[in-house]
């Protein structure tokens, strides 16, 4: 580094001298002066040479102040965001990586919202279209937001109205959202590699005016129609479809009777299987707390069988599932919650109403 300096430091005194306008015996005597050496003129001569010393100094400052300008301008480039090209309808597209979602598009086009007059939305950056019916265009508005897009209208008195939210996600955190538990009006809809596809309905109705609430149910009557039309671009293929089947499943065997049923991989870390020779059970396991029977899949006879059918209790819905062998196989689903804590009604909730999905995967491997 010393080195470098001392170089760096030789180059600028150098440069000093190129630039000075007198004779030669007059630099060597500036660069003697310079270099410590013992400077012998005349005192008319000192004061020359001062002048030009001070030029030298105004020499140096200039080339400090081109280098900080160039400085500048080259972090500034290189600081650059990556280039992105318009796609359709204002959509942006990110170059490097199309399943990266772009948080800030250059254009504040769609931002604001703007008023639907075509009838179909093409996002290039997550490869997926969208189709909207006649009624929609030109009354419904659509705004990008963070990582998905906002359909909504504006009544007579200025008043905006949500009508349908589309988000996308990373997979990781949606399940992480339904470990850690919480209201969830949305529902997934799709999935493209490491991404979700969800919407979700308004929990409000803002608007005032009648003749607005009418016109606002004849645009939210088509959401469903809009969320089927979703489709993939680009030739990408992803899932499309209920929710338990776009994070796969994961099979659960019983040795005994050579039967598999396939568990929701969104119940990861929520549940346990417990097997006996009277049945298998699903218990809600979290965090610690003590394991909550949701489901189970009895092996009863048919006079046991027809036992349980004739009692009555509320709390567990029986269904029978199969037979084989003189052995009835028979669900049990839990039709209450009485978890009040939300970390633990919420996930608690989702495997019961999905138990069913379980039960519709029973089959025989053997």
């Amino acid at each position: 580094m010393e080195d470098q300096l001392k170089n760096i430091k030789e180059d600028i005194e150098e440069s000093i001298f190129k630039d000075f306008q007198f004779g030669p015996e007059q630099r060597q005597a500036v660069f003697r002066r310079l270099k410590g050496h013992e400077y012998k003129e005349k005192p008319n001569l000192l004061k020359k040479i001062f002048h030009h010393r001070f030029r030298g100094v105004l020499t140096i400052l200039a080339y400090c102040g081109m280098l900080t300008i160039i400085t500048t301008i080259l972090i500034n480039y290189m600081n650059e965001p990556e280039q992105i090209n318009p796609g359709h309808n204002g959509v942006v597209e990110q170059l490097d990586n199309p399943d990266k979602p772009i948080v800030e598009p250059p254009s504040n086009i769609l931002d604001q919202g703007s008023i639907l007059t075509e009838s179909e939305y093409i996002d290039k950056t997550y490869s997926y279209k969208l189709s909207f019916p006649e009624n929609w265009l030109n009354k419904v508005k659509i705004e990008k937001a963070d990582n998905g897009l906002r359909f909504y209208m504006t009544g007579s008195d200025g008043i905006t109205q949500d009508i349908v939210t589309i988000n996308i996600e990373k997979v990781e955190e949606r399940l992480k959202f339904f470990y850690e538990g919480g209201p969830d009006p949305s529902k997934d809809f799709a999935r493209l590699n490491g991404y979700v596809f969800r919407y979700f309905l308004p929990l409000d109705l803002a608007l005032t005016n009648e003749k607005d609430v009418t016109e606002f149910g004849k645009l939210s009557a088509e959401v469903p129609t809009v969320i089927k039309s979703f489709a993939f671009t680009d030739n990408k293929s992803g899932l499309i479809g209920e929710t338990p089947n776009l994070f796969g499943f994961t099979p659960q065997y019983n040795p005994k009777y050579g039967f598999e049923v396939n568990t929701p991989n969104k119940w990861k870390n929520l549940f346990k299987v417990e097997q006996s020779e009277k049945d298998m059970k699903f218990l809600f396991e979290k965090g610690g707390g003590k394991p909550t029977e949701f489901l189970s899949i009895k092996f009863l006879t048919e006079e046991d069988w027809n036992n349980l059918k004739s009692t009555s209790n509320e709390e567990i819905e029986f269904t029978e599932i199969a037979k084989k062998d003189d052995i009835v196989f028979v669900a049990a689903i839990t039709t209450t919650n009485h978890f009040e804590d939300s970390s633990l009604f919420y996930p608690y909730e989702m495997l019961r109403t999905e138990a069913k999905f379980v039960i519709e995967s029973f089959q025989f491997l053997d």
